[in-house]
């Protein structure tokens, strides 16, 4: 197989605002890799576009050659990461990857601690709980909100830079098109960890280390890009890399999050976003965290939704991903022991049941009986 070659980057742009790419070769194909942002202390490590190519060239079987500097603490862990990939999906296959030089990247004084941040519940959880430690918060466009889309980008970013301020930290925004190289060959969600991975190597020369907040429970692991065992593995000797957040469930992270007014006044959910939407407010996940706040009291508090709980529409939701199913289940849980709203615990239990897509019953199992290789038994 042709090798996967990752030229050496550049940086362009002035001091305030600076732009780091790199240009990936393999047959006839040619990309431009890029991350920007303003007020960076630059780099000049490969270590970014290491991370971003790595999976793509284990999909295609093709061995890696990146040039420039290398930390030697991610090589040693490429092993640790290629194993854990492959053995989550035999098409991923292990592969040669050859550096030019292996060197530490310098690790200046001053230095703070990111926080990943969307605005979401997630973000909003680790935050509050690292707040005294966290210097910067960190938004990527390129990631959820596509570059192109000049509607939604820009009212999330202005909405975050003010949660950013009411919180008292300083928003590091980063624009990328990382995901659009990562999403023609791998599906997404095993790509965005090492997609965020490589944003915190980018900023390395700011930071020292960067919080990811989890989406899952230590109880409910199952493969995905950022993963408690994966994500430290994208550490270098300048950044570090923590994976937080997997003590607690979605109920239990919105329970937190409503104390505080700031994290009600911005939260941010929705990836469908019709019409441009902040929070459409009837997509499963919007309805999904509307129970949430029902069941913290907050659901009148938070500003963001403008549609409320709609059993009927709960009911007919697919519960055909595990996370989704995962999510349902925390919900019905609390609402049992609550003692709360018997019609929406009906709603969950139909949810699960497929009650409102028996067609498609077989078709579900049979995909759940194929993905058995790749996700743990407690995740049905």
């Amino acid at each position: 197989m042709t090798p996967m070659c990752v030229r050496r980057p550049q940086w362009h742009g002035e001091q305030k605002r600076r732009e780091q790419s790199a240009r990936v070769e393999q047959n006839a194909t040619r990309q431009t890799l890029f991350l920007r942002a303003e007020g960076l202390h630059t780099t000049e490590s490969s270590d970014a576009f290491l991370t971003a190519t790595l999976l793509p060239a284990m999909r295609a079987a093709a061995p890696l050659c990146v040039e420039g500097a290398i930390s030697p603490r991610l090589y040693q862990s490429l092993t640790a990461i290629q194993d854990i990939f492959a053995c989550w999906d035999e098409k991923n296959a292990r592969v040669p990857v050859k550096v030019e030089t292996l060197q530490a990247p310098e690790a200046s004084s001053g230095r703070g601690v990111g926080c990943f941040f969307s605005g979401g519940v997630d973000s909003f959880y680790t935050f509050l709980k690292h707040q005294d430690e966290i210097t910067h918060l960190v938004f990527v466009h390129g990631f959820d909100l596509p570059l192109r889309d000049t509607a939604l980008r820009p009212r999330v970013a202005e909405a975050l830079r003010q949660a950013a301020a009411e919180l008292g930290k300083p928003l590091l925004e980063v624009e990328t098109n990382l995901r659009e190289f990562l999403d023609r060959s791998v599906n997404w969600v095993f790509t965005h960890g090492t997609a965020l991975a490589s944003v915190a190597q980018f900023l390395s020369g700011t930071l020292r280390a960067l919080y990811v907040p989890a989406s899952n429970t230590y109880a409910n692991l199952f493969p995905t890009g950022s993963h408690p065992i994966l994500d430290p593995l994208w550490s270098t000797e300048a950044m570090e890399i923590v994976h937080d957040g997997c003590e607690a469930n979605r109920v239990e992270k919105v329970a937190r999050i409503a104390k505080s007014d700031t994290a009600l006044r911005w939260l941010r959910v929705c990836w469908e976003n019709p019409g441009s939407a902040y929070n459409c407010g009837r997509c499963e996940k919007c309805q999904r965290t509307l129970i949430n706040l029902y069941l913290a009291g907050a659901q009148e508090r938070c500003p963001t939704f403008d549609q409320p709980i709609d059993p009927a529409r709960v009911a007919r939701f697919p519960a055909w991903t595990t996370g989704v199913r995962i999510h349902a289940e925390e919900n019905l849980r609390a609402l049992e022991q609550a003692g709360r709203d018997p019609q929406l615990q009906r709603a969950l239990r139909d949810f699960l049941a497929l009650k409102h897509h028996r067609g498609w019953r077989r078709w579900i199992r049979g995909a759940r009986h194929r993905a058995s290789r790749l996700l743990t038994p407690s995740a049905f």
